[in-house]
């Protein structure tokens, strides 16, 4: 992508792999992890949310 900014890109992939990691350890399945993770972008992005229908 031509207005991908590498840096940010590469720590939202570090958090989301030490995410991952926290969720194995205290035994969270795929899904739930999955869950986990929606849940906290929907939290986050509030408002700001597309509409991406």
């Amino acid at each position: 992508m031509e207005h991908e900014n590498s840096e940010l890109a590469e720590r939202f992939a570090d958090t989301v792999d030490q995410a991952y990691e926290l969720g194995t350890s205290l035994g969270l399945s795929d899904e739930e992890f999955r869950m986990e993770i929606a849940n906290a972008f929907n939290e986050w992005l509030g408002e700001k949310r597309p509409n991406l229908i």
